[in-house]
C-alpha cells in the first residue's frame, strides 16, 4: 500500500490508527525486552525465550530450527547453542533431534514469567 494512502487513511479511521498504535507499542516493548533479555540472562535463558517466541508464532510445539540459525539470532557461536540445547533437554523442557525442537514444558507460571517471557504479544 502507498505511503499517502496509508496516511489518509489513519487520519480518517480511528480504528486502524488505533491498531497501528497499538503494534507499534508492541513492537517497541518487544524490542526494549529483547535489549533487557540480553543484558540480564544467560544463554540459556535467552535461547528459552527465543524458543517461547517462536512456539507462539508458529502456534506449534515442534520448531525446524538448527543450531546455525539459533545461533545467528541470539549472536553467539553454534557451540554455545549447542550447549544451551543440550542443558535445557536435560532438564526435560525440550526435545532435540536434527534440525528439530519439541518445547516439552511452557515453562508456565512463575518460572516463566520471572525468567523469560514477560510481554503478553498475543494482546
Amino acid at each position: 500500500m502507498p505511503t499517502g494512502i496509508l496516511r489518509e487513511e489513519i487520519g480518517l479511521n480511528p480504528a486502524i490508527r488505533q491498531m497501528l498504535l497499538l503494534y507499534v507499542q508492541a513492537l517497541f516493548a518487544q524490542v526494549s525486552q529483547t535489549a533487557a533479555c540480553n543484558a540480564r540472562h544467560a544463554l540459556p535463558q535467552r535461547l528459552a525465550r527465543l524458543l517461547l517466541l517462536a512456539r507462539d508464532c508458529a502456534e506449534t510445539n515442534e520448531l525446524m530450527l538448527s543450531n546455525k540459525f539459533l545461533s545467528m539470532m541470539i549472536g553467539v557461536r553454534r557451540s554455545g547453542v549447542t550447549v544451551a540445547l543440550n542443558g535445557l533437554k536435560r532438564a526435560n523442557i525440550i526435545a532435540t533431534s536434527r534440525g528439530r525442537i519439541v518445547i516439552l514444558d511452557q515453562l508456565s507460571g512463575p518460572r516463566r514469567k520471572e525468567n523469560i517471557f514477560l510481554i503478553d504479544y498475543k494482546k
